[in-house]
């Protein structure tokens, strides 16, 4: 408590340091961005070149990536796909965690209509769509799994599995899952194909190999297009029991997956978005919310948080908004603010913290929500409405990274995205400490409290690798800070 009560009264003394009224803010001759719509923003180009679109962070150290399996390692596979690699066991356990740690909210139909289907060996042996989703499932799991969820692998024959073991591994299902694609593309549009590729796209993503990503989601998007033409029969047959209507379910659950997915991948390469919300198969009316069912609002905070984040990139990170109407940032923060009240503010009045949804949708949005205002206004630092902005959102993270880290034992793998708003507020401390601004030292204690988060997480040894942790780090030993 002692720590909030510094950091808002140093937030507070730095307010009224750069001026007592928003418009100052701005400029000393301005009085109202309203009035004056000229008014513009201006890019500053140390920054912009910096900062990077993305709500992602691989598991593996960018320069290890993933090698391909030896010739002869594939060879003693090639008749039977699945032999010699996971015991049975192993299996059931990843494709149990699957739902619960897909993001973006997950597909919610995956336990009712394809996690059976997935554990059958007779019906997989016979169906090389459901061999594709197994397999796209199994490369995506077993790297997050290894670190996220190492308890997995506690049986005889996998529990001295090293990472590079299951890293090949992950790549053998990889490469199965992309054998399997090239022969099923291009046959009639299936749902679970898409499936598979969103799949794929988390895979690279996870194990450090972006330069697919993009490629994938494309893959992904032009057969979601093609969905309502899909052989329904087809499907029910491969899953047995499926209906018309759990179908269609499935069918949006996927295309609204992919929707959240192309915008996290888009971002991440700062290329143009694919899915886009004039297609009446995107409409919001398609995602229910049952009361207290906080999976479904998850999903539905992803949907409005992916908005935002649309608005904000076609506003600031085009490659010609090197000046912006400050009335378009206004905007984009009137959206923010009333997302805060129509959305935020209620999940704190129905607390139920025994829902591990219900603590994503608490911790995960509110931390998503503070990295679109540092996003908003980062590229416009030194501009004091700017330096305001961001320097709230780094505090406010601070104290939601610690609370999450603390209500939750061992930490939810849904950590994983947030490395990205974890680093913004990293960076804006930086700002702090290296302009020696009023806010230094309660800057750098700040940093060292997001260096002791990151490094209570399970992959504190691959964190270590990365520049900017190592910055962090750095920085503290120049000021004489050691973690507690």
């Amino acid at each position: 408590m002692h720590h909030v009560e510094e950091i808002y009264a140093a937030l507070i003394q730095f307010a009224l340091d750069n001026g007592t009224t928003r418009p100052s803010l701005l400029s000393s001759n301005i009085t109202s961005s309203s009035s004056f719509p000229q008014v513009w923003l201006t890019r500053n180009n140390n920054i912009y070149p910096t900062v990077k679109l993305s709500h992602f962070t691989s598991l593996l150290p960018s320069s290890s990536g993933l090698t391909p399996p030896a010739s002869a390692d594939m060879d003693q596979d090639e008749d039977n796909p699945w032999s010699n690699k996971l015991s049975r066991d192993t299996i059931v356990r990843l494709m149990e965690l699957y739902p619960h740690c897909l993001l973006h909210g997950s597909i919610p139909e995956y336990t009712r209509l394809l996690h059976d289907a997935l554990l059958d060996r007779d019906r997989v042996s016979t169906c090389p769509v459901l061999q594709l989703l197994l397999a796209s499932c199994l490369c995506n799991m077993l790297l997050h799994a290894y670190c996220w969820h190492s308890e997995v692998f506690n049986d005889s024959s996998n529990h001295a599995m090293t990472m590079d073991q299951c890293a090949r591994l992950s790549q053998q299902y990889y490469d199965r899952a992309k054998d399997l694609l090239s022969q099923l593309y291009f046959e009639e549009p299936n749902v679970m194909i898409c499936h598979a590729l969103c799949n794929l796209v988390l895979f690279h993503i996870e194990s450090g190999n972006t330069s697919l990503i993009y490629m994938y989601t494309g893959m992904a998007v032009r057969m979601a297009a093609s969905l309502d033409m899909q052989d329904e029969a087809a499907i029910r047959h491969q899953l047995s029991t499926t209906t018309t209507t759990e179908i269609a379910q499935y069918t949006q659950s996927v295309r609204w997956f992919l929707y959240f997915l192309d915008t996290s991948a888009s971002h991440y390469h700062n290329k143009p978005y694919e899915v886009h919300l004039d297609n009446p198969a995107y409409s919001l009316t398609a995602l229910h919310q049952p009361q207290h069912d906080y999976q479904a609002m998850f999903r539905i905070l992803e949907f409005h948080t992916c908005q935002i984040t649309r608005d904000i990139r076609r506003t600031c990170f085009t490659s010609d908004a090197q000046h912006v109407p400050y009335n378009q940032v206004e905007r984009i923060e009137q959206q923010l603010e009333a997302f805060q009240e129509k959305h935020l503010k209620p999940l704190l009045e129905s607390k139920n913290d025994d829902n591990v949804w219900y603590k994503r949708c608490v911790y995960m949005h509110r931390i998503r929500h503070h990295g679109h205002w540092i996003l908003l206004h980062q590229t416009y630092l030194p501009t004091p409405v700017s330096v305001e902005r961001c320097s709230a959102s780094a505090f406010a993270l601070v104290l939601l990274f610690e609370g999450w880290t603390k209500s939750q034992d061992p930490m939810d793998c849904y950590f994983r995205p947030c490395i990205h708003e974890l680093k913004q507020a990293c960076e804006i401390m930086e700002y702090h400490v290296q302009n020696d601004t009023s806010l230094k030292e309660h800057a750098l204690d700040a940093l060292a409290r997001l260096l002791n988060t990151i490094l209570k997480t399970p992959v504190r040894d691959i964190a270590r690798t990365r520049p900017f942790v190592q910055q962090v780090q750095h920085i503290l030993d120049a000021n004489h800070i050691t973690l507690s």
